[in-house]
């Protein structure tokens, strides 16, 4: 194996292995249909200075779109996979009220965040509820993809036609 071979050797491996960590933690990269994205963008109201938080941003695409549409919000996107990372920060580029972070979600602080997104396994979200409890301002506004948080209600459900849920909850109801 010469050394060409050998860098990208290693770097497919690097990128398989961010891609396993991913599944592991979180989830694994799954895009967000574009049915679900006009949905969301319908119906989410984002004010000026708000700051948007996507956990396990993937590629970008909600953040990305949101942004497009509020240009007065700041975004946030942490992704932990290598390659969906690289794509979101290539395509945030020319999106200045956009940072696309490599970052643990679990690991970074969410207290000054307005409204928080994610798409993630059902098994992150014992992990993620506490999170939200010990640093979610009250009013802040959690929305959950494709499934609920257990024991929680949330106070509204968006859903069209042939489309996964979004499930809206506010800060104060992961503080038990």
């Amino acid at each position: 194996m010469d050394i060409y071979e050998w860098i990208l050797f290693t770097i497919g491996w690097i990128i398989i292995a961010s891609a396993g960590v991913a599944g592991l933690s979180a989830a694994p990269w799954v895009p967000t249909r574009k049915k679900e994205m006009k949905l969301l963008l319908k119906n989410l109201d984002v004010k000026p200075g708000n700051k948007i938080y996507e956990l396990g941003c993937g590629t970008g695409s909600i953040v990305i779109a949101l942004a497009k549409a509020n240009p007065q919000a700041q975004f946030f996107g942490y992704e932990i996979s290598i390659l969906p990372y690289l794509i979101a920060k290539f395509r945030s580029v020319r999106h200045k009220n956009v940072n696309i972070c490599y970052k643990n979600l679990f690991t970074q602080s969410l207290s000054n965040a307005d409204i928080v997104i994610c798409f993630l396994l059902i098994k992150a979200y014992d992990r993620l509820a506490k999170k939200f409890a010990k640093e979610l301002k009250l009013g802040a506004i959690v929305i959950a993809e494709g499934w609920p948080f257990e024991n929680i209600s949330p106070k509204t459900v968006l859903e069209a036609d042939k489309t996964l849920p979004f499930f809206i909850y506010k800060g104060e109801d992961f503080k038990v």
